[in-house]
């Protein structure tokens, strides 16, 4: 809030005002009118704001200096001054306000967008303080920004569109969880950078479109071909050959050894086996126990016990076919072998039916899926497991979220904001999954990379540190470290 000298006592104030008025000016010094300015009193409340008096002048620069101050001080205050920068925010909310409708471009030099980009700021910071508003906060912020260009482009005064697709992107990457549409618009306002300055985005944007492109382009060549476009911009080189490898595999998919199942479909068969177990079809029946075989961390997801499922069907899967004709037995009847032996404890047997799974396994792909489910049940070493999954299919989605997972226990519990910055590092790990374009995972693996972004620290808990969006730093926190981008 506005406070006039706040350290002096009243009669300290009088003091010094009778020792001004009573020392003659200069000569060479011009008298100044000090009449009293008049002033628009108004107040701020809007449950974030405490409802007190604000002095508007009646003139752009009073307000401009005052506005300018107090956002200064609202992002000056430190982790631990919750209530200085709320109400340095407050107070320099009201002068913004004046200043957007009244004098939008002034800054007492050349004329720009500054005050409807800290208003928006301020807006963004009422969002995280108020979980009732935030969707509404966060809107005034994007409308903010989109009065100011309109304010410049009325004004015929140029602007840098590439910086303001950047920070439109990264808006959209900091609030995912606001919007459904989110990962669209992140993306066009990312792409638009790139048409724009190619050679000007680095790295960590690149990595944000290819993530994102697995969501965007549904057409598996399509988004190969776009891959294909920003690779050669890229300056990571090992990133770029992992680019280039996903590139590959989605031009020649392999074949699905499940039937093409996705996690909605899985989700379908558990709702019926959780009604009825005998009330799907035979092909149904033996859908749901592939999946629970070869993604039982799918299952369970949707809800599902994956060694219930096989208990409930290994008898009209395997055991007829096992009394009848062992040498019928495919790959995933072996596995399913493999997996009672092993939970009988005879794992001699065990790993003999798992050899014969993997020799019959119909490609690569169904191989992946068996060593990422020995790694999902805990049947082996789930380190060496994955990496044998990830060996015949590099972008194995199930495996790689596991990995992810695995990595992400390892980060304890920091509580310091340089500590909390590796929760980055998680969210940049479970977006390279999605980037994966399994579409078994893709969707959890944004989820999972959502609520870690969440999870870091705010530009105001960072500020003190000197950190500023899109600066690249070096983040750790128990066994987790990373190069990563500021949020």
């Amino acid at each position: 809030m506005l406070r006039l000298f706040p350290s002096l006592g009243f009669a300290a104030l009088v003091a010094v005002v009778l020792a001004a008025c009573a020392a003659p000016p200069p000569a060479d010094t011009p008298v100044l009118d000090t009449t009293p300015t008049p002033t628009e009193t108004t107040t701020s409340s809007n449950g974030i704001c405490p409802a007190v008096p604000y002095y508007i002048q009646d003139n752009a620069r009073s307000n401009y200096s005052l506005a300018a101050e107090f956002y200064r001080n609202a992002t000056g205050a430190g982790d631990d001054n919750l209530r200085v920068r709320t109400d340095a925010f407050c107070s320099a909310y009201t002068y913004l306000k004046w200043l957007v409708e009244n004098e939008p471009l002034y800054t007492g030099g050349e004329p720009d967008d500054r005050n409807f980009l800290r208003l928006a700021n301020v807006y963004e910071f009422f969002a995280t303080q108020d979980s009732v508003n935030t969707r509404a906060y966060l809107d005034s912020s994007l409308m903010v920004r989109e009065q100011g260009v309109e304010a410049l482009e009325g004004a015929g005064v140029e602007y840098d569109q590439y910086a303001r697709d950047l920070r439109e992107g990264y808006f959209f990457y900091s609030f995912a969880g606001q919007y459904e549409d989110a990962s669209q618009r992140q993306f066009e306002a990312f792409n638009s950078a790139f048409e724009a300055q190619p050679d000007s985005v680095d790295d960590w944007y690149l990595q944000q479109l290819f993530a994102l492109s697995a969501e965007i382009y549904e057409d598996p060549v399509e988004r190969a071909d776009y891959i294909d476009r920003i690779v050669p911009y890229m300056e990571d080189a090992a990133f770029a050959q992992y680019a280039t490898q996903i590139s590959e595999i989605a031009r020649t998919p392999p074949a699905s050894p499940t039937g093409g199942l996705t996690p909605d479909r899985i989700g379908e068969l558990v709702a019926m086996y959780q009604t009825d177990p005998q009330s799907l079809s035979d092909e149904e029946k033996q859908l749901l126990f592939a999946a629970s075989n070869q993604l039982p961390e799918i299952v369970t997801e949707a809800g599902g016990e994956p060694e219930a499922i096989q208990d409930t069907y290994f008898d009209f899967v395997v055991g007829r076919i096992l009394e009848q004709n062992p040498d019928r037995l495919d790959a995933s009847q072996y596995y399913a072998l493999f997996r009672r032996s092993w939970r009988r404890g005879d794992r001699d047997q065990a790993e003999s039916y798992f050899n014969e799974a993997i020799t019959k396994a119909a490609n690569d792909g169904q191989r992946a899926d068996f060593y990422y489910a020995r790694a999902s049940a805990g049947l082996g070493s789930s380190g060496s497991l994955l990496q044998r999954a990830l060996s015949y299919q590099p972008n194995h989605g199930p495996s790689l979220f596991l990995q992810a997972r695995n990595y992400a226990s390892s980060i304890g519990r920091p509580s310091s904001v340089e500590g909390r910055a590796a929760y980055w590092c998680l969210a940049d790990r479970f977006n390279r999954v999605a980037a994966s374009g399994d579409p078994r995972v893709a969707s959890l693996a944004r989820r999972t990379a959502a609520q870690y972004n969440r999870a870091g620290p705010t530009r105001e808990q960072y500020f003190f540190l000197g950190w500023t969006p899109g600066q690249t730093i070096r983040a750790s926190a128990g066994g987790v470290s990373c190069s990563t981008r500021v949020r």
